[in-house]
């Protein structure tokens, strides 16, 4: 068996190669095995870091593979690998050799939550990736979004989307509560950062727990964290503007956390050509009239619904919208 573990790590390198990654970037591949027996670990945690800073993160996959990157190689870099049942190994990373062989020890004690750093920067539980909000801010972030700018492993596009490990988040959850259902961009725009305390990144949610146990669902969450003096949080944002020619905004979003009471209400009025329903997108009902339609008169729902008609004119929206729009959601 061992014969043809050390065959298989022979060829998986083979494959990996030694070179860089594209545009000079510095990555660092291999395989995570058992000391004792060769045989491969998947799903070990495995970090790029340099002294306290967290570069980059993943996890092996079924064969025990891994692949990081960053943008250039840098000096102290140091590869951290980790597996419940293992001990934790620390590699200190050379700038000619981007392969590595990882040994982990078999360690005796079954432990509930693997913790990568004393001061519990990162914390891996089951299915949840768990960050320290202190240890990844420095206090001039504005908005949740602002905050997961400075996670590692998350990324955020020009629209506002959110990805975590590469994959797209379906919810954003405030104390595993769902305020938002898929419109989570209301809650990473507006609430406060200064409220935060932990950011917990959830694979294969399930919302019904007892299907959890049958389902492998493949969904991936946030769920915020609060900090415990600020467990009741009225958060929101006021937005009034007035320009030429009659022009004028105004937004309101609005937020209240307690422990028993939890409620969004976001309120949206423009005749500026903008869209109403920005972070509401996934409310659309379409072939819908109303909001958005060239001066026509509209109609309000007291439901999560933002009535809209497209428009098939290949113009930037701002130079041919005429509208009054108006949208809300309680």
């Amino acid at each position: 068996m061992q014969t043809i573990n050390k065959i298989l790590v022979v060829f998986i390198f083979a494959c990996l190669g030694n070179t860089y990654g594209q545009s000079g970037e510095f990555v660092v591949q291999g395989i995570v095995q058992d000391s004792i027996t060769s045989e491969t670990i998947e799903g070990a945690s495995v970090i790029l870091k340099q002294d306290t800073r967290f570069l980059a993160f993943g996890y092996t996959d079924a064969k025990g593979v891994f692949k990081l990157s960053i943008p250039e190689f840098q000096e102290n870099l140091v590869l951290v690998a980790n597996s419940m049942g293992f001990a934790k190994q620390e590699i200190s990373l050379l700038k000619n050799q981007q392969s590595y062989s990882v040994k982990l020890a078999p360690q005796v004690e079954s432990l509930d939550e693997v913790l990568l750093q004393p001061d519990e920067k990162i914390v891996i539980k089951t299915d949840t990736l768990r960050y320290k909000v202190s240890a990844f801010t420095n206090k001039t972030e504005q908005t949740v979004e602002d905050v997961l700018r400075n996670i590692p492993g998350v990324e955020i596009d020009g629209d506002g989307n959110i990805k975590a490990q590469g994959q797209y988040i379906k919810k954003i959850l405030i104390e595993g509560d769902d305020l938002a259902d898929n419109n989570y961009k209301i809650i990473s725009k507006n609430l406060d950062a200064q409220v935060l305390d932990e950011v917990e990144v959830i694979s294969n949610y399930e919302e019904n727990p007892v299907l959890k146990k049958f389902l492998n669902s493949d969904a991936k969450v946030l769920n915020l964290k609060l900090k415990e003096d600020r467990k009741t949080v009225l958060f929101g944002t006021n937005t009034a503007g007035i320009g030429n020619r009659e022009r004028s905004k105004l937004e309101s979003n609005l937020g209240l956390i307690k422990e028993k009471i939890k409620f969004l209400n976001l309120g949206k009025w423009n005749n500026t050509g903008e869209w109403a329903d920005e972070q509401l997108s996934n409310y659309v009902s379409e072939n819908s009239s109303g909001f958005n339609d060239f001066d026509k008169d509209f109609s309000i729902k007291l439901d999560p619904q933002v009535y809209l008609q497209e428009s098939t004119i290949m113009l930037d929206e701002r130079n041919y919208i005429q509208n009054k729009s108006f949208s809300i959601i309680f």
